[in-house]
Formats: structure tokens, C-alpha cells, sequence
């Protein structure tokens, strides 16, 4: 198969090639769920980033060299699996999974982390699932009153500081941990959390882009959240939202502003620092057109028509802003009522 860059393809784009299917409940037994393929994908991928060999031939004859043998006319085959994994196929064998352990130790928590089987199934325990997560995340979860305490929400409706804590350390556990976040105000029908919650699962993904863009698989993995987390009515007549065709733009601008914080040079900064400065940009920190252009709006069909379009306003002001040299500071009158959304203020550049 000719190299195709999976982390642009969409959902059903990534369903076509692994042959797994992006619906639930499928009657096609060949057609798995599509969480299996990109679980497949993420470890591989995975694999190929700790060891430095970007081939499946090379990875095959690294982990599985029983895999080669001659010819009787001296030609090299292979069984060449590890190229189907690539592409999400098949699941890779307990034996394969073991022996990749051993030589990189926690790898297979990638294949088995708890976030393919939340986006997997919708009848999930939620403190079951928790419980689940690594370790100091999930005390830290479960010393906060917000998880421990249904009845007694914090005010205001979620915990900002848990909140603020997770985005800056992002990662499978705390995007799940999130989800789960998410999910729980949700069945206990209190909407105002689960919508604050909501906006924090479209942050995850934007922190966490270039990981799942070197792991193949960003795109779909936005898109399965998208359709299998959020309900398709908005909660309360409310909403927040992330444009699918804007994720990958996010990824690469918020990149791009990384590579260029003054003072911090990206490639000497460690995971942890990486993720606290992204949570910074998303926060306001280095400017509102950042802060406008990579977190998801919020809508409310029961406010004013202008109200409800306000958000979108400010999103689309802020990306024009990115493409024309940055507007740093608070967005000009004429964008909060929608008269000029390319509208600047003559107040210096910070």
C-alpha cells in the first residue's frame, strides 16, 4: 500500500483503510469497531517513536526476525504484519504485545489504555472506569469533591483548577479523564457542568494535536469524539464547538507559536513544559487571538440572535487575525457585534 498520512484522514477515511467500522453494533463481524485500529495504530506509532525505526520492515525485523526467511531461489519474504498493523488491520498478537513490553516497558498501556474502551462502548461505569486511570491522576480525581461528591457540585460548576490541572497534563489519562468528567453531570442531568466539562474535552484535543498527529492519528480520533462523546442535541440549548476542518490548522498554528515564545526555545523544553505553555496560549496568556482561535465557542439558541453568533464571531476574528500578523490584544467593538470581523484597535502589538 502506498505510505498515506493517516492522522489527515477523517473518521470514514480511516474506517475505509483499517476496515474497521465507525458505527456501533455492527453486524459485520470482519469489521470491527474503529477503536481497534486506532489503538493498533497509536501503539505502532508509538513504537516507531521510542525505537527511531520508522519502517515496518525495520520494526518487523527489530521485534519479530523469525518473520524473514529465504526463498528456495535465495529471495527474501516476510509475512509482513507489522505493515497491516500500521494501518490499523489487525490487533497485534498478546505474543508481539509481551514482547515489545519487554523491551519497552508501558507500551502496551498504550494499546490497553481505558480511553479506547470508553470511546468503544456507551455503557460504561464511570467510577468503575476512574478507578481505571493511572495512578496519580486518579488520586488526585478522587480527592477532588466534584468526582467523590455528585450532590455537592463546586461552584462554580466545575473545579477550574482540576481543570487547569489536567490541560497541562495532558495525555491519554487525563483526555479520558475528562470524557468521564463530561459524562457523569451529564447522566446526573446537570447540564451547566456538563457543558463547562464539555469545553474542556475540545482543549485536550487541542493540546494534545501534535502527539496525536505523530501518532497517526488525529483527525479521526477528533471526529469519533466528536460523533460518540457529544450528544447530538446540545445540552440545554447549549453548546460548545470546535469546527472538525479548524482541528488541524489549530495543530499546526498552535505549533508555530510554540516555536516562537520568546525565551522559551521549543526543542529544549520538556513534555511537561510543553503542555504548561500550550495551557498558557489557551488560557490568554501571550494574546486573545490565540485564546479566541484554538479554544471551542460557545452557542445558545435561548440568548439574543447576537449572543449566540458571538462566539463564532470572535473564533473566525481570531483566525483572521492569525493569517494576517496577530492581534494580541482584546478584539475591536465591531467584532463583538459582527460589523467587521477583520476589525483591528490602534493599540500596539504586545
Amino acid at each position: 500500500m502506498q505510505a498515506v498520512d493517516l492522522s489527515r484522514l477523517s473518521l470514514e477515511q480511516f474506517s475505509a483503510i483499517s476496515g474497521k467500522a465507525s458505527e456501533r453494533n455492527t453486524r459485520r463481524k470482519a469489521r470491527t469497531d474503529i477503536t481497534d485500529a486506532l489503538r493498533t495504530v497509536y501503539w505502532v506509532r508509538g513504537i516507531a517513536i521510542r525505537t527511531g525505526i520508522k519502517s515496518s520492515r525495520g520494526l518487523e525485523k527489530h521485534f519479530e526476525p523469525e518473520s524473514f526467511w529465504k526463498s528456495t531461489s535465495n529471495d527474501v519474504l516476510r509475512k509482513n504484519k507489522l505493515s497491516k498493523y500500521r494501518y490499523g488491520k489487525h490487533l497485534p498478537s498478546p505474543e508481539l504485545v509481551k514482547r515489545v513490553e519487554s523491551v519497552l516497558p508501558g507500551q502496551s498501556w498504550q494499546l490497553n489504555h481505558p480511553l479506547w474502551e470508553l470511546l468503544a462502548s456507551d455503557t460504561i461505569n464511570i467510577d468503575t472506569m476512574l478507578r481505571k486511570l493511572d495512578t496519580p491522576l486518579r488520586d488526585r480525581l478522587f480527592r477532588n469533591k466534584s468526582v467523590s461528591n455528585a450532590k455537592r457540585p463546586p461552584d462554580p460548576p466545575i473545579d477550574r483548577i482540576l481543570a487547569n490541572a489536567l490541560l497541562r497534563h495532558a495525555s491519554l489519562d487525563s483526555l479520558a479523564a475528562v470524557i468521564l468528567l463530561f459524562k457523569k453531570p451529564l447522566q446526573e442531568e446537570n447540564g451547566e457542568a456538563a457543558l463547562a466539562w464539555s469545553n474542556q474535552i475540545y482543549r485536550q484535543l487541542v493540546v494534545l494535536g501534535f502527539h496525536f498527529t505523530e501518532h497517526a492519528i488525529a483527525q479521526s480520533l477528533f471526529d469519533l469524539i466528536e460523533r460518540r462523546i457529544f450528544s447530538p442535541n446540545p445540552i440545554d440549548g447549549q453548546r460548545y464547538f470546535f469546527p472538525a476542518n479548524f482541528y488541524r490548522p489549530a495543530i499546526s498554528k498552535l505549533l508555530d507559536t510554540m516555536y516562537h515564545l520568546q525565551g522559551l526555545p521549543y526543542t529544549k523544553m520538556s513534555p511537561k513544559d510543553k503542555n504548561i505553555q500550550m495551557s498558557r496560549i489557551l488560557n490568554g496568556n501571550y494574546g486573545w487571538d490565540f485564546k479566541f482561535a484554538f479554544n471551542p465557542f460557545h452557542t445558545d439558541s435561548k440568548s439574543s440572535p447576537n449572543s449566540q453568533e458571538r462566539g463564532l464571531w470572535l473564533f473566525t476574528w481570531a483566525w483572521n487575525m492569525l493569517h494576517s500578523g496577530g492581534h494580541r490584544n482584546l478584539p475591536p467593538g465591531p467584532v463583538l457585534n459582527g460589523t467587521d470581523l477583520f476589525a483591528r484597535n490602534s493599540t500596539p502589538l504586545l
